[in-house]
């Protein structure tokens, strides 16, 4: 499986092969109303969070802007249809791509995955301010290339990749983002990250995607864990792989 990144987007780590691309401008709009999620605190609750939207409470801009969180908020319909625009519009994206999920979580920051039936994916980040919503493609596979990756078991987790603060950031602005796959056994995704809370991954038709800012080296490192309907956990899976 061959994935390509645009030549400039933060540096990335992937488990396939890549080659660069060039880039286009995103394009910029009004930010709709936007929600979040106020289900259980999963840092201190030992119950699966709930990130339904029937529970859910309207967020602003600055929460959107605001302080990291470890659980995702949901977005409202019209805000991800207006970056779904931008974000399908871009001839980087193979064709035939639909939403599956998006991961906003703070810092202005949210990052959504297109997914199609044969498994072809691609990656858009959205940057939020007061101002609107800039969003743009960051990476996606190439098209003409066959997706070779072994069918998904039902409590299959895995990693395809995602991309990290550049080798010369400084520790302060280091961050990690992924992507990757659920089997359909598994209804919640946690990340489990040395030294901090529980991060409840974003998860739809699927896929799943996360990011965090990392403080310490051992936090490059995290444990993926799939829990069923019930809150069982039925997958462990680490990263970078072990063994």
């Amino acid at each position: 499986m061959v994935k390509r990144w645009r030549s400039t987007a933060i540096a990335a780590v992937i488990l396939a092969a890549c080659t660069g691309s060039g880039t286009a401008g995103p394009a910029t709009s009004s930010i709709p109303a936007v929600t979040s999620s106020s289900g259980a605190d999963p840092a201190t609750s030992s119950a699966p969070a709930s990130t339904s939207s029937s529970i859910a409470q309207t967020a602003t801009v600055d929460d959107l802007t605001g302080e990291w969180q470890p659980m995702p908020f949901t977005i409202s319909d019209a805000a991800l249809q207006q970056m779904d625009e931008q974000c399908l519009s871009d001839d980087f994206m193979p064709s035939g791509m639909a939403r599956v999920v998006a991961d906003a979580r703070g810092e202005g920051r949210i990052d959504l995955i297109y997914a199609r039936e044969d498994r072809h994916n691609g990656t858009c980040v959205a940057t939020v301010t007061s101002q609107g919503i800039e969003a743009h493609s960051t990476s996606a596979t190439v098209e003409f290339e066959p997706v070779t990756e072994p069918p998904m078991g039902a409590t299959g987790l895995k990693v395809w990749g995602g991309e990290t603060s550049p080798g010369s950031a400084s520790p302060e602005d280091w961050y990690q983002s992924m992507m990757g796959e659920a089997g359909t056994g598994i209804h919640q995704v946690i990340v489990q990250v040395p030294g901090m809370p529980p991060i409840v991954a974003s998860l739809g038709g699927g896929w799943f995607t996360f990011w965090y800012n990392v403080e310490a080296e051992e936090q490059w490192a995290f444990q993926l864990v799939g829990l069923d309907s019930a809150g069982n956990e039925i997958a462990r899976e680490a990263f970078p792989p072990t063994g």
